[in-house]
């Protein structure tokens, strides 16, 4: 047990981090985004309808391929 709230809230409350996107990869973010919102969006709601997703995997691989050459 904890002696006052701010004790507790210390103890089980981690701070925080701030993630600032890296400018230079900005343009392998705007490739990503859309497949990132394809998959939230169909997989995160029951009442999705199925979506096609048999390119996802080769474009991130394409993106991965990229990257490595730069």
């Amino acid at each position: 047990t904890y002696k006052t709230v701010e004790e507790a809230q210390a103890a089980l409350c981690p701070s925080y981090t701030t993630i600032e996107p890296d400018a230079s990869a900005a343009a392998v973010y705007a490739q990503m985004f859309p497949i990132f919102r394809q998959l939230y969006f169909t997989m995160g709601s029951k009442d999705e309808k199925p979506a096609e997703m048999s390119g996802i995997l080769p474009t991130l691989r394409g993106i991965a391929a990229a990257v490595r050459r730069e």
